[in-house]
């Protein structure tokens, strides 16, 4: 089983998961079983793609729902969750081989590429994260409890 797929894959009604594995703590098993870990799988931009990256936010995504899901059914008032930080781990990880492969392209660069049309640029993360709260690559990815939860029975 790939990485993706068992991220992708778990069920938290399998008797494969311990009680340490539930609840707030949904996510470990996926993220570390077996010696893959994102650092350890994801190295280089080139292997990994932009395909495989979507996919593996899509489940990371999908893993921080599940976790708030399966604390709801289990009346367990959770103030944070290890899959919110699994889910930060993986974009700075994604976010440091592609930087590593593509350095960034300095803002006057494209300023010049663009003949300074700013409708052509990128978004301006302050149009995301309110300022103060990111630092220089990283984000606030508390996003998951906007999402529609995907539906497990527990």
């Amino acid at each position: 089983m790939t990485f993706l797929e068992r991220i992708d894959s778990a069920d938290p009604n399998s008797s494969e998961f311990s009680e340490d594995e539930m609840n707030e703590n949904w996510g470990h098993h996926q993220f570390t079983a077996g010696g893959l870990r994102c650092a350890t799988v994801l190295t280089s931009w080139d292997k990994i793609g932009v395909s495989t990256a979507c996919n593996l936010v899509a489940a990371a995504i999908k893993t921080c729902q599940i976790a708030r899901h399966i604390c709801f059914e289990h009346e367990v008032d959770a103030r944070s969750f290890l899959s919110d930080a699994y889910l930060q781990t993986l974009i700075d990880t994604l976010w440091a081989a592609k930087e590593k492969t593509y350095p960034a392209i300095q803002t006057a660069q494209t300023t010049s590429i663009n003949d300074g049309d700013s409708s052509l640029a990128g978004p301006n993360t302050s149009d995301f994260i309110p300022e103060g709260e990111a630092k220089h690559g990283q984000a606030n990815f508390q996003v998951c409890h906007h999402l529609p939860l995907v539906h497990f029975q527990v």
